[in-house]
């Protein structure tokens, strides 16, 4: 957890050179190296609980049959729009339960709920 000011200002230097990296050379090798480095800050620094869960690549819709190579970065971006919107509305809450369930993690008892 950041708890000083000299915490928060070298995570924030740390932040801003990982997105200068990224958008010094914006492939997607370079977009794979910051989200690893997101998520290396996030377990560190606390990310509000969450932990990241997918993300989509070019490769993806080549692995579906499409012909990714004339998209451009902000067609992807729109496509990984989509991709969330419909994960989460759709997806999320249903397989999140299911997931808990078969690993076994128990529900609250109600009295806990309330």
């Amino acid at each position: 957890m950041i708890t000083t000011q000299l915490d928060m200002d070298t995570t924030k230097s740390a932040r801003r050179a990982i997105l200068e990296r990224y958008l010094s050379n914006p492939t997607d090798e370079e977009w794979e190296h910051v989200k690893e480095a997101v998520y290396r800050d996030a377990q560190q620094h606390g990310f509000h609980g969450g932990f990241p869960i997918t993300s989509v690549s070019r490769e993806d819709l080549e692995t579906q049959g499409f012909d990714s190579s004339h998209i451009t970065d902000e067609q992807m971006a729109a496509i990984a729009d989509h991709m969330q919107d419909a994960y989460c509305v759709d997806a999320f809450w249903v397989e999140l339960e299911v997931i808990a369930e078969d690993m076994g993690i128990p529900l609250k008892d109600d009295d806990e709920c309330e």
